[in-house]
């Protein structure tokens, strides 16, 4: 096992902190949200990573340094991978959430610039700022890190952007509130090429935190892959294999559990044949969509004004996106540019997080394991996310090989060190394996559940809470 390298190696550009913008505050202490729409400012920080021979490199906004009048929580732009142009910007524009009904709490249009303080120890000899922190794997530690049986008071003095460097693995994180919520955002960046970004709800006592509500999170991904947007091709895959490419701007649906009917999209530039493949997070199959949801996922063509629906805090709730379902073509090479939006979902009761998001793996580019297009399994190793994710007492993790091998499993803490091996045994090339993770015996923390096969390998964090 590679040992994990400090984030010190890290490369981050950062704009002097007199640049970012702070949301203007009110006397109950939440964002004065009748300001306009903010004025366009240089990105929070820029990273190319891993050091000396970059597999990613872009640039970096922190929520309070927003580009909509809103947010869009912790947002990415310009994202080279193995020094190719794949997504122009993405973040989450859209964020509300729906109480169930006789709840007395209605519903919100939640904002996202308002930045949380959270615990994250700097690593030593990286960068640490008041807004930036290069910071030692695993010590990042957010409200929903303490929200174990219900709602919890924050704890922590950060405010701003930690970031994580697992040798694998690079992790961003931000911490956002509004009002009593706390929301925390974090994009994974793996060395094989895949982009894990994650949304999880959380919230501090209230008289409406302990009642049932839903909340949704509606990634926005605009994909410029080669720099030419134009030639990019959207097509979704069902769980029978058929194909069908998306020509026409369309609301989509995975269907309800228990009849899941699309596997995954993909985003493809059609003359190069490399792109992306959005893979559903099993969390979020769990919450199909509703009348206030209204959608799993949004092929649209692109226009500058539809990055947010327009619908300001107080003056409704769901995602407006219909006026922009008008017909228009998303077929390659008629000049078009192709947005893809996905919708995570949290069904909450108590306050315990849980991890959401799609996974995005490339294909088609040389030298990276997920090579085989859309329709085939596209990573060696594929390392499913654990349920439920923190966990207390136990947790399962499910994965894949794409060839025949013998594999082990083996469980390491947040500074590298083995604790024990959980699987070893030869393994079908396809077939799910299920491996059960028990907590008993170890401190709570962050863990790396490591799949080691004899020809490739992959990895997931799971956190353990008390």
């Amino acid at each position: 096992m590679r040992r994990l390298m400090l984030a010190a190696a890290l490369v981050a550009a950062l704009v002097p902190a007199a640049q970012a913008q702070s949301p203007a505050s009110n006397l109950n202490g939440a964002t004065n949200l009748s300001a306009g729409p903010p004025v366009p400012l240089a990105p929070t920080g820029h990273i190319a990573w891993p050091v000396g021979a970059p597999v990613w490199e872009f640039d970096f906004y922190r929520p309070a340094n927003r580009t909509t009048p809103l947010g869009t929580g912790l947002e990415i732009r310009n994202v080279n991978y193995l020094g190719r142009r794949v997504i122009d910007r993405a973040g989450v524009p859209i964020l509300s959430v729906e109480y169930e009904g006789g709840s007395g709490c209605g519903c919100f249009r939640d904002w996202q610039y308002q930045e949380s303080a959270f615990e994250s120890t700097p690593a030593a000899g990286g960068t640490a700022t008041t807004f930036y922190m290069d910071a030692v794997p695993g010590s990042v530690r957010t409200n929903c890190e303490r929200a174990t049986t219900g709602p919890a008071n924050d704890e922590g003095t950060f405010t701003g952007i930690a970031v994580e460097d697992y040798g694998t693995e690079l992790v961003l994180t931000a911490h956002m509130r509004a009002s009593w919520y706390r929301y925390r955002m974090k994009w994974h960046f793996y060395t094989d090429g895949r982009i894990w970004p994650e949304f999880s709800f959380a919230s501090t006592p209230s008289a409406c935190t302990n009642k049932p509500r839903r909340h949704h999170a509606y990634w926005r991904f605009d994909f410029d892959l080669e720099n030419t947007p134009s030639n990019d091709v959207v097509t979704e895959t069902a769980t029978d294999g058929t194909t069908t490419q998306i020509t026409t701007e369309s609301a989509r649906s995975w269907g309800m559990p228990g009849a899941v009917t699309v596997r995954d999209w993909s985003v493809t530039d059609a003359a190069a044949n490399v792109g992306f493949t959005i893979t559903p997070g099993s969390a979020d199959l769990l919450l199909g969509h509703d009348a206030f949801s209204k959608a799993d996922a949004l092929v649209l063509r692109y226009h500058t004004n539809e990055i947010t629906d327009g619908v300001a805090f107080g003056a409704g709730c769901a995602f407006e996106f219909e006026p922009w379902l008008n017909g228009e073509s998303t077929a390659a090479g008629d000049g078009t540019d192709n947005v893809f939006w996905y919708r995570s979902s949290s069904q909450r009761t108590t306050g315990t997080c849980e991890l959401r998001g799609p996974t995005l793996t490339p294909f088609g580019y040389n030298g990276v394991a997920s090579e085989g297009g859309p329709d085939a399994i596209h990573q060696a190793v594929e390392v499913q996310a654990a349920t439920p994710n923190p966990f207390t007492p136990q947790t399962t993790v499910r994965f894949r090989v794409a060839e025949a091998q013998d594999v082990r499993v083996v469980l390491y803490d947040a500074l590298g060190r083995r604790v024990r091996t959980l699987f070893e045994a030869p393994v079908e090339a396809g077939v799910f394996e299920t491996v059960e993770i028990q907590g008993g015996g170890l401190p709570a923390g962050t863990y790396v559940v490591r799949v080691e096969g004899t020809r490739a390998a992959a990895s997931t964090r799971i956190v353990l809470s008390r």
